[in-house]
């Protein structure tokens, strides 16, 4: 009995003594084992280090740096090592508009999470960033926040980049074409750009000569593009949201592309709205986006470019653009079980035939639905008897003299739109589809984000009007 109260008492005191320890330490929890020796804790009001690059100096590989809320004037600060760099409470690491604040060079197995990084420098020609990354691999830039940066993140020459649920923004108060990108990417293989916001970026993600990048569930507002390739190769974009920019998808030059599953809507800015930019590509996928009120839905120019690669444009619902798809004669696309819906142009053709691209899938015998096509179904198997052809005098008229553009829906152009109808004229042919779908492929899918305001404002310019007709009805019957 004896021998069982002294051990009881042992295990009592041992977990008291456990207990004050962990409180004596600042509350730290070591998710990966490591012992307290590798822990450097660094807060605003008692710290035996001068700055936050003194603490990183110090460390040595595999250690963790926790850094409590408060404000860190710093820049240049250089990693080189593997650690972790973590913030507690958002501790804000304020640059003053010096220069880069974080650079990660020559190093591995990095992690930067929980901060709040401001005010780098603005220069082009030393790419002053919030972090940089130069020759490095398996870094993961996490769950930060980046305001009034150059460029927030740019990995160069570096592998297994991992840039997840970071809120970014670069200096709103520049011309969109002035701001750097929110993630500017040379040279950088597997590189992973997933969760992320940005806003008021020239372009959330630039990427020059980048193998094997997924840039998957990001929401673009306020940029000159969404996602912008230069001679990329296996590149997978998906479920992301762009809008309010000048442009969405800008895939140049690149092999290997699958874009798929993201929406893109009202990109109305510069007089250039493109959903989608696809020139001299080849292999490339663009399936069951969501391409809605934009000026241009999709825009093919010489795609694929290699003679035997393919370009397929599939499930895409296509909607309420000004033109829904434009290509050139130099295309080879296939183009089926698209919903094009209600664009004032739905094909916009550059060259004098429609070339070698097929608006169908000759093995499933399946084309596009056209919300313009009003033919029957009599066989019941979905296909209209009668194929698609998608002409019109005055859409040519606008495509060759576009100033033109300006009496659309105008009193003239209305009767010219009655007079075709009955008068025989046969202008060029800018898409054959032999297999045109009676019903749509899907219902209207994506992430379509409701402004309440522009809701409740619709709502009461339309309420009043009707309410102040019926109300002068009344009294003029009576």
């Amino acid at each position: 009995m004896r021998n069982r109260l002294i051990t009881c008492l042992l295990i009592y005191l041992t977990l008291i003594t456990l207990g004050f320890s962990t409180l004596i330490t600042g509350s730290i929890v070591v998710a990966d084992n490591r012992s307290l020796e590798n822990i450097i804790y660094i807060n605003t009001r008692e710290n035996r280090y001068s700055s936050i690059s003194e603490a990183i100096e110090d460390a040595r590989s595999g250690d963790t740096i926790y850094i409590e809320g408060g404000v860190y004037y710093e820049h240049l600060m250089i990693i080189n090592k593997s650690i972790s760099l973590i913030g507690i409470n958002t501790p804000i690491l304020d640059g003053r508009g010096n220069k880069t604040i974080i650079t990660i060079q020559e190093a591995t197995d990095v992690v930067v999470r929980g901060f709040k990084i401001i005010n780098s420098g603005r220069s082009y020609s030393t790419e002053d960033s919030g972090i940089k990354i130069i020759k490095s691999s398996n870094v993961y830039i996490q769950e930060n926040e980046f305001y009034n940066v150059f460029y927030a993140i740019l990995p160069k020459d570096s592998y297994n980049i991992w840039i997840t649920d970071n809120i970014i923004t670069s200096i709103p108060d520049y011309y969109v074409a002035d701001r750097g990108h929110g993630i500017y990417s040379w040279y950088t293989r597997y590189l992973y750009i997933i969760n992320n916001e940005f806003r008021d970026v020239q372009d959330a993600s630039y990427n020059d000569h980048v193998y094997n990048a997924y840039i998957i569930n990001n929401v673009v507002e306020e940029a000159r593009y969404g996602v912008h390739l230069m001679y990329c190769e296996n590149i997978t974009i998906e479920k992301s949201y762009i809008t309010d920019s000048i442009a969405g998808l800008v895939l140049m030059y690149s092999k290997g592309i699958r874009a798929s599953d993201n929406t893109i809507l009202l990109l109305r800015k510069g007089g250039i709205g493109e959903a989608v930019f696809i020139p001299e590509c080849d292999d490339i996928w663009i399936e069951n986006n969501s391409i809605i009120g934009n000026i241009v839905g999709i825009n093919l120019r010489k795609t694929p470019f290699t003679p035997g690669k393919k370009a397929v444009i599939k499930g895409n619902t296509i909607a309420f653009n000004y033109i829904g798809i434009r290509i050139d004669s130099e295309s080879a696309a296939e183009i089926y079980e698209n919903n094009i819906i209600e664009n004032i142009m739905d094909v916009s053709l550059i060259g004098v035939d429609i070339g070698d691209t097929i608006w169908f899938n000759m093995e499933k015998a399946r084309g596009n639905f056209w919300s313009e096509y009003h033919y029957r179904d009599m066989d019941g198997d979905g296909v209209g008897d009668v194929p698609y052809i998608s002409q019109d005098i005055l859409e040519d008229l606008m495509d060759g003299y576009r100033q033109l553009r300006i009496f659309l829906y105008s009193p003239g152009y209305l009767v010219l739109e009655n007079m075709k109808k009955v008068i025989l004229i046969n202008p060029r042919k800018k898409a054959i589809d032999l297999y045109p779908l009676i019903h749509p492929t899907q219902m209207l899918g994506g992430r379509i984000i409701i402004n309440p305001v522009g809701v409740m404002t619709s709502f009461i310019l339309t309420i009043i009007p009707l309410s102040l007709i019926m109300y002068l009805r009344r009294r003029w019957v009576r």
